[in-house]
């Protein structure tokens, strides 16, 4: 059985927070994607989650 130190752990929703930090993109700049439907993501509670999937695909279509 595999520790949990040696398990590759990838997470599967992001918050636009989250995604700044990691792409280096303002929140004002993701919020307006989302908002012009460039980057799909969903409203939880306050905050939007974005899949990691649609991120790939995001990233990819806007060779970013």
């Amino acid at each position: 059985m595999a520790s949990k130190e040696n398990t590759l752990y990838v997470k599967e929703f992001y918050t636009l927070d989250q995604l700044g930090k990691d792409l280096n993109f303002s929140i004002q700049s993701l919020r307006k994607f989302v908002k012009d439907g460039e980057l799909v993501a969903s409203k939880v509670g306050t905050k939007y989650v974005v899949k990691r999937d649609d991120i790939i695909k995001w990233l990819n279509n806007n060779k970013v």
